[in-house]
């Protein structure tokens, strides 16, 4: 088995084009990454293959500031690609991915590196094949209009704080987002009162997500029935649509499946903090 690091983008999308095709909505996350930096340079960037002799058998990225991803279960790669990073001093700030992996790969970072570890999030990753008519809803949805910007970005950041209990990377986090994907909005008597995005496809695959209604227009199924739509025009077009829970929030978790969308895998996010470190 031998474990390879490229900081160019091109050389790693032509070795692991074959592979992603192979799962692409286990490797839907990498995919819109991967298709992101090919569009956008990110400089600190990092893709890392593991092969086994000339075939690549699983991938993982690195894009600062956000966890290693592993695209893979297995959890001895996990631990053969952590001992890779800490051998060439790369100190990650966390991993992410499929939760096996994601386990044994933290393990061995708080065993080797003597860091804490805290799971911050367990999500599960769903797919569908044909939605599920639902109840009629009031409104309809539409694709977002640059007069949308202003209201989806302070909706974005919100959602991020809501749902992952942080505050966007950058300013301009769900701004940059817009350019790699669509925008949806249900309108109810022409209020905007709930909002999806939806990514470029990529390897046959759109990843929903920022599924956000504000508090005040909640309990009306705006949201589930934007993802329906969602998923609906995805499907018409020829792809898959997936999305991701956060498995504490039972209620996304029972709509969605309500739509026909079931159940991939389960993925968790670790977070790493040195020892003795401030927790403040």
């Amino acid at each position: 088995m031998r474990i390879r690091t490229f900081d160019d983008v091109e050389a790693f999308h032509h070795r692991v084009a074959h592979l992603i095709q192979t799962d692409p909505v286990i490797y839907s996350v990498m995919a819109t990454n991967l298709a992101r930096a090919r569009r956008r340079s990110q400089e600190d960037a990092l893709w890392f293959t593991i092969d086994d002799g000339p075939t690549v058998i699983a991938a993982a990225m690195w894009t600062p500031p956000y966890p290693v991803h592993l695209s893979f279960g297995e959890p001895e790669l996990a631990s053969a690609l952590a001992r890779h990073l800490l051998s060439q001093d790369m100190r990650p700030p966390g991993v992410a991915g499929v939760s096996p992996a994601v386990s044994s790969f933290a393990r061995f970072w708080r065993e080797e590196v003597g860091d804490t570890t805290e799971t911050v999030m367990d999500q599960r990753l769903f797919t569908v094949d044909e939605v599920i008519e639902s109840e009629t809803v009031p409104g309809t949805p539409r694709r977002s209009r640059p007069s949308d910007l202003d209201l989806a970005s302070g909706w974005g950041a919100a959602f991020q704080v809501e749902a992952m209990g942080t505050e966007p990377a950058r300013k301009d986090d769900f701004t940059d987002r817009l350019a790699d994907g669509a925008l949806w909005l249900w309108e109810d008597e022409d209020r905007r009162v709930s909002m999806t995005f939806a990514s470029k496809v990529s390897s046959g695959v759109s990843r929903i997500s920022y599924v956000y209604t504000p508090p005040e227009h909640r309990r009306r199924g705006y949201a589930g029935a934007l993802v329906a739509a969602v998923s609906r025009y995805i499907l018409s077009a020829g792809s898959r649509p997936v999305l991701f829970t956060d498995l504490a929030n039972p209620t996304s978790n029972h709509i969605y499946q309500e739509l026909g969308y079931r159940p991939v895998a389960d993925f968790s996010h670790v977070v790493f903090t040195a020892s003795g470190a401030s927790s403040d």
